[in-house]
């Protein structure tokens, strides 16, 4: 199914809803009240569960409906448009009515939304300050990650983080850093002829040369013809034991930290036209 075929049915509920009188047309479009609350948030999660999983998946992932997790259709949706289509369904669809409560149905909205936007916009519940202090210390996140130039730079800069990642995609990386491709950070050792040897990342990789930076942040280049042996390995530098390491809370800590670097404070993804400036 194309992105442009799920977005005409996620939309095709709302507008035909609309123009049947099922739904109240108003110049100002709703604001999801839950949006970003952590307790509405699980509770939408356990009632999607219950009645969208059959279809959506129970991560909303997909199945027999589409994926709704990261969706960039949904993501573009007003507030009111996803509202509607939950509530209301999609006629002509096999997604039925879902009948729910006002305030369930904004619960629900607000479950998909943390799928779909920024941490920044959805945070976990955290001690940012206490996460701050994990990450420059005994987590020692700072000795590889840089934040507006402080950090490391075997891993990727860390900046504009709560703008780029939503919570499950942050949290995944932390417990499970080898899931996921290091793309432009593919761990690497070289020895050159001369015997010597040199670890790091590789930043540029073409048919003739190769560039990595080491453990210590300098940045080497090499001619391939010049070396003896190259080795890409799968595993991360990054640890991949925080969940026994960090616990629950120190993973949420860091998380609470990591949601405030946004690199352009008070900029939002946007909404399809009519949604209600927040």
């Amino acid at each position: 199914m194309t992105r442009t075929l799920i977005f005409v049915l996620l939309t095709a509920g709302v507008c035909l809803a609309q123009d049947h009188g099922q739904g109240p047309r108003s110049s100002v479009e709703p604001v999801n009240p839950f949006t970003g609350q952590k307790q509405a948030i699980d509770a939408g999660e356990r009632r999607f569960k219950q009645s969208c999983a059959a279809c959506h998946g129970p991560e909303a992932e997909g199945g027999r409906g589409p994926n709704l997790a990261e969706n960039a259709d949904l993501q573009t949706m007003s507030d009111g448009q996803l509202f509607h289509t939950i509530q209301q369904g999609i006629p002509g669809t096999a997604m039925p009515p879902s009948y729910l409560p006002d305030n369930d149905t904004w619960e629900v909205a607000a479950f998909l939304r943390s799928l779909n936007d920024p941490i920044s916009e959805n945070p976990v519940a955290g001690d940012a300050e206490a996460g701050r202090k994990l990450y420059y210390g005994a987590a020692h996140c700072g000795d590889c990650h840089a934040i507006r130039g402080q950090g490391g730079f075997l891993g990727s800069d860390l900046s504009n983080v709560g703008a780029r990642m939503t919570a499950k995609q942050l949290r995944q990386a932390i417990v499970n850093p080898d899931a996921s491709p290091h793309i432009g950070f593919e761990p690497v050792s070289v020895i050159r002829k001369d015997g010597m040897e040199f670890k790091g990342v590789a930043r540029n990789n073409s048919n003739y040369s190769i560039q990595i930076i080491d453990t210590k942040g300098t940045l080497h280049m090499f001619d391939k013809s010049d070396l003896k042996e190259i080795v890409f390995d799968d595993k991360s530098f990054m640890p991949d034991n925080y969940r026994q390491t960090l616990g629950p809370d120190g993973i949420n800590n860091i998380m609470a930290f990591l949601a405030q670097q946004v690199a352009r404070p008070g900029t939002k993804r946007p909404r399809r036209p009519g949604q209600a400036n927040q």
